[in-house]
């Protein structure tokens, strides 16, 4: 007996292997890296209240994220396990959300295959268990574009009001989100004033609870957290904002729908990787459009408008990276499907049957071999991390489980907020300082001086200070890319050694 799998069933195994996949990944407990463990050291270094300031180490992030976070440390403790729930589970929730969201706009097959899409994506799986707020990035515009687009399709006024219950929480949630939330907006006041449906009154609230969400609950603490970032984001995203030069305008809008933002399903980070990507967008704008659904091209694309509008006001990047553009993730992964699908039907592919199924048989191949890869990486590579941040982890927690005491850590040098992060996690600070402001006498108990350099004269030098020989040392690598430094740790024990690794 042959066995069929048809768009229904290709549709539950990517949810599943999805949703199984990111599950995967947080058991692994991956190490948190830089970024991460910057944001991660506010949230245990700051009270409630605290968070609703400035962030140290050049950080912004939503309250609602703040604060999920700082629960989760206050319940749970600081490790991996807590720290990274929430993204998870927002992950999860916005993968589910995204699946029933595709049923409502798309045929049956093209829903399976954006489904699989965003649940195999490199990106997406990635972003799901990091200590950051891009996976609620994700839902929280899904979570509006559900009811937005049930009220296109039903025109029942309780799908407006959804849309309105969710906004304030989406603003305080995700910064993005109030981007989504614009464009809904913009085409949902178009059709019902247009139409003069009795829907006006909700539409107007809509636009009420926008405005005031944004002026309470997103201007506040966003303004707090740009005056303490403004130079270093400027700096830091330059290439994500649009030129004046008219030459220069146009290399740099082919090389934003070129790079890491239409990277879906593979990871394609530099420009042109992602111009078949970016083709196949188009194409499915151009089908929709020939079908007459201008409302859900318009509700899809002001986003794009938005956020484009945000990067000219240098308030928001544009292109340049796929973690700050989750919110135009469901609009990136719907219209490459579409255009996927058409370009099938322009090539004759669906036709015949068994062409037809040969087709989309394949596609749903490497997307299935891409979720179960990822499920084999999180199991086998992440357990075996030899990361420079995996490295840190291994240390800072060996050291304390071989001391048996808390040991003091000194560092001479810059360090990424990795090693401040696993110290902090011991409850310990590290004594940042430089060799000939290094006092021996304050010193007692087991000693690591963390430093960059292993000249044999350095070792001595501070063999003499401290009084006391080298009892095992640590050598990894922190930092990546030209970046990459070479980390010696050298470890003062007053009785016992600790066996060198």
């Amino acid at each position: 007996m042959t066995v069929r799998f048809g768009p229904k069933t290709w549709f539950w195994i990517f949810l599943l292997v999805g949703i199984g996949t990111r599950l995967a990944r947080y058991l692994a407990a991956p190490p948190i890296f830089g970024d991460e463990a910057a944001i991660g050291l506010n949230i245990v270094n700051k009270s409630f209240a605290g968070l609703l300031g400035g962030l140290d180490y050049q950080q912004v992030a939503p309250v609602g994220f703040l604060w999920i976070e700082r629960a989760m440390f206050e319940i749970m403790g600081m490790h991996e396990r807590s720290m990274l729930l929430w993204p998870t589970l927002a992950s999860v929730a916005a993968l589910i959300v995204f699946a029933c969201w595709t049923r409502i706009l798309l045929e049956p097959m093209a829903s399976a295959i954006a489904t699989g899409i965003l649940a195999m994506s490199e990106f997406t799986v990635r972003h799901s268990v990091e200590l950051k707020p891009y996976s609620g990035d994700l839902l929280f515009s899904l979570l509006l574009l559900l009811p937005a687009t049930l009220y296109l399709v039903q025109r029942r006024d309780r799908w407006l009001a959804c849309v309105v219950a969710v906004t304030p929480l989406a603003l305080f949630m995700s910064y993005p989100s109030t981007l989504t939330a614009g464009g809904i907006w913009l085409v949902l006041a178009a059709v019902v004033f247009r139409r003069k449906k009795r829907s006006a009154a909700l539409v107007l609230a809509f636009g009420i609870v926008l405005a005031v969400s944004f002026l309470c609950l997103v201007l506040p603490a966003g303004t707090r957290q740009y005056a303490q970032t403004q130079n270093f984001m400027l700096d830091y995203w330059k290439d994500a904002f649009p030129p004046a030069a008219p030459l220069h305008f146009v290399a740099w809008i082919l090389r934003a729908h070129t790079g890491g933002m239409f990277s879906y399903p593979f990871e394609g980070g530099s420009p042109p990787w992602s111009a078949g990507n970016f083709a196949l967008f188009a194409l499915g704008i151009l089908y929709w459009l020939r079908l007459g659904r201008g409302n859900f091209v318009t509700l899809l694309l002001l986003p794009f408008g938005l956020t484009f509008l945000a990067a000219v006001l240098h308030h928001y990047p544009y292109g340049g990276n796929a973690r700050i553009t989750q919110h135009l993730v469901p609009a990136i992964i719907v219209f490459a499907t579409l255009g996927l699908v058409d370009l099938f039907r322009r090539l004759g592919v669906l036709e015949p049957e068994k062409r037809s199924r040969l087709a989309f048989g394949i596609t749903f191949a490497i997307l299935l071999m891409l979720g179960v890869g990822q499920s084999i990486y999180s199991h086998v590579v992440l357990a075996r991390d030899l990361r420079p941040e995996a490295l840190v982890r291994r240390f800072v927690r060996t050291v304390a489980i071989d001391v048996g005491e808390s040991p003091t850590f000194i560092k001479l040098n810059d360090l990424p907020y990795v090693f401040p992060w696993y110290v902090r996690e011991l409850n310990q600070s590290i004594v940042a300082t430089t060799l000939d402001r290094l006092d021996p006498a304050r010193l007692s108990g087991p000693l690591w001086v963390i430093v960059t350099s292993s000249a044999p004269e350095q070792k001595n030098a501070l063999e003499r200070m401290i009084g006391r020989p080298s009892t095992a040392d640590w050598v990894f690598s922190t930092g990546s890319g030209k970046s990459e430094n070479r980390t010696v740790a050298y470890g003062f024990r007053p009785l016992s050694s600790i066996p060198a690794k």
